[in-house]
């Protein structure tokens, strides 16, 4: 038989003293465990580092568990806005001790135990803060705002617990055992702001660390020690546009970067000989003029020197430090002190390889066509054929610089962005469309400008669509051309109304304005 006491006085307080120790105890135990998984190395700006599950390059955060037990992060909190902790939460997966756990911060919003995750945003590469927050709401991890370059990553060394570098070589999934540096060089000062001017000057780049070496180029590529002594890419000069046709020869072109010790003369280069101008954008076998079926239109590689910018990129390279941002100034010349165009200016900077490389250039013939001639050696001609220009999607967008300058010549805008070519059978044209997309990965998110008068109170917008005029192909040779620009606006800040206005469209190459 049981016998069963009543509790006396000492006993019910035992107990209600034990319940709270416990609750305690349990808490305790739990925070311990939470605070074993950290943020152990993110990537800002992935531009051709890692691709997802489906082939874009994003952006990737990186979490490790450093404690001895099983985690389970259903609930927790990820963000880069310390207002907004649970912006996006784990589903129920779990990791384990000395593991690491990639998410991609892709803004696709994916959250299937078992798949790659991916958050509902992603990181600015200027610099915003992390965040992993417990189910509960307490605040795991931290890491403060920080620029992080393009295909750089910022990781703890050692893991978990260590200090944080800068990794040339990124570690997604793996101990950060490559070696690190402390810091990101500051980029360097030019003497000069981008813009209109009249007379040559000699344009000086400096430093606030005399320690630095100051890299530029004149030729539109970033500034690289790999260069130095120049690098070189191909270009096919004549295409089989007709059964019959001989190929052109594939050229060499080089591509050069130096180290700045003495001031940099900026000077009117337009009566100099056409260069970039003078590359094929279309499937011709001849240069000259353009003929589509019985229509003969005017030549589209001029025969004159053209009207030509001087452009500018530098950057700063320090020790036991990562090369700084690259800084981009374009400088045009005009006769007087008024302005020389009546409509804004759109500056287009990018490395003249990204362009016309016979293998990976976007805005040439280049492989994909010659591949389908040789596949159909009798085939008759159609805009519609393939060439590298009638690629899409992420992995045909190459980076740049995005300059406007207002009617007066002012620079309003300057900043990273990424090129693709727009359109159906106007890609083949010889001047062609261009979408222009504002990403993290290029340093901001959107261009904020208010580009359209009708609607000027709409300021942000994440990309802009710069037309060649479409199929009437006689503006393509229009020396100011009507150039419509499309754009997606910011949520919330209104309906996605397509506007456009006429600009000057520059797209500068070492300083050629070849559309």
């Amino acid at each position: 038989m049981i016998i069963m006491q009543r509790p006396g006085p000492v006993s019910v307080f035992r107990r209600i003293l034990l319940f709270p120790i416990i609750v305690m105890m349990l808490a305790s135990g739990v925070s311990a465990l939470a605070a074993d998984v950290v943020l152990n190395e993110y990537m800002a700006s992935n531009g051709s580092f890692v691709p997802d599950e489906d082939g874009d390059h994003e952006d990737w955060i990186e979490l490790y568990n450093r404690g001895e037990n099983s985690i389970i992060l259903e609930g927790y909190g990820l963000t880069d806005d310390p207002n907004r902790p649970f912006r996006w939460q784990f589903p129920r997966v779990s990791i384990a001790p000395g593991e690491f756990l990639i998410v991609w911060a892709s803004g696709k919003d994916r959250r299937i135990p078992g798949a790659n995750l991916h958050t509902n945003f992603s990181i600015s590469a200027g610099g915003e803060p992390l965040q992993l927050t417990a189910a509960d709401g307490r605040v795991v991890d931290f890491v403060p705002s920080r620029a992080v370059p393009r295909d750089i990553s910022r990781g703890r060394k050692p893991d978990g617990t260590g200090g944080w570098e800068y990794f040339v070589e990124p570690t997604p999934g793996a101990s950060n055992e490559t070696e690190g540096v402390s810091g990101v060089t500051n980029p360097p000062h030019f003497s000069h702001s981008a813009g209109f001017y009249m007379e040559p000057f000699e344009l000086e780049l400096s430093h606030d660390d005399p320690g630095v070496v100051i890299l530029y180029t004149l030729d539109g590529s970033v500034p690289s020690e790999a260069n130095l002594d120049g690098m070189t890419y191909r270009h096919r000069f004549g295409h089989r546009m007709t059964p019959g046709d001989d190929l052109g020869p594939l050229v060499e072109r080089e591509l050069r970067s130096h180290a700045y010790d003495t001031p940099v003369t900026i000077q009117d280069r337009s009566g100099e000989a056409n260069n970039i101008s003078n590359l094929r954008s279309t499937f011709e076998r001849e240069p000259g003029t353009f003929v589509f079926g019985e229509t003969v239109f005017d030549p589209h590689v001029p025969a004159d020197p053209i009207y030509k910018g001087v452009v500018v990129r530098a950057r700063a390279v320090g020790p036991d430090a990562i090369p700084s941002e690259t800084v981009t100034q374009s400088y045009f010349f005009r006769p007087d002190d008024s302005p020389r165009f009546t409509v804004p200016v759109v500056a287009i900077t990018v490395s003249e390889d990204d362009f016309f490389d016979y293998h990976r250039g976007i805005y040439t013939a280049g492989e994909d066509f010659d591949a389908w001639r040789s596949s159909n050696p009798g085939t008759g001609m159609t805009p519609g054929r393939p060439g590298n220009f009638t690629r899409r999607g992420r992995g045909a967008e190459r980076p740049g610089h995005l300059e406007w300058f207002d009617a007066d010549g002012n620079r309003v805008l300057s900043q990273g962005a990424g090129f693709r070519i727009h359109g159906g059978w106007s890609r083949s044209n010889p001047r062609k469309s261009l979408r222009v997309y504002a990403r993290a990965d290029y340093g901001k998110s959107w261009f904020e400008h208010p580009f359209f008068d009708d609607f000027s109170e709409k300021t942000e917008f994440k990309r802009l669509l710069l037309r060649n005029g479409g199929n009437p192909m006689n503006h393509l040779i229009d020396p100011v051309a009507s150039c419509d620009a499309d754009h997606v606006s910011k949520p919330g800040r209104g309906a996605n109304v397509p506007a456009g206005r006429p600009i000057y469209q520059r797209r500068v190459l070492g300083g050629d304005v070849f559309a």
